[in-house]
């Protein structure tokens, strides 16, 4: 067989295994964090970025991955399980119910 150009990565992969003389490079697709998650790595030409959910009692307030997630511990009686978006108000326990800890 001739031989032929090594793959070229695309802007949405990283390389995940780097070429040799008888193997092509292996490109994957970089990882996108949803809602709930925060970027802690940002992607580079060779590595993975890399995301993780909110905690618990904190929630990921405007959905974009460089912000910080926002605690709820200010908002007594509320429950905010780990991985949430939105507003802590929306967490807040309901009528006949407590939550007696601070996430």
């Amino acid at each position: 067989a001739p031989c032929t150009t090594w793959r070229t990565c695309t802007a949405l992969e990283f390389q995940a295994a780097a070429p040799t003389p008888t193997t092509d490079r292996l490109c994957q697709t970089t990882t996108v964090c949803v809602a709930g998650q925060f970027q802690t790595a940002a992607p580079t030409p060779t590595s993975n970025r890399v995301c993780v959910n909110c905690g618990a009692g904190s929630l990921d307030h405007d959905s974009n991955p460089l912000t910080p997630c926002v605690p709820c511990g200010t908002l007594r009686g509320s429950y905010v399980p780990p991985g949430m978006a939105g507003n802590c108000s929306t967490w807040v326990c309901p009528a006949g119910t407590i939550d007696q800890d601070s996430d």
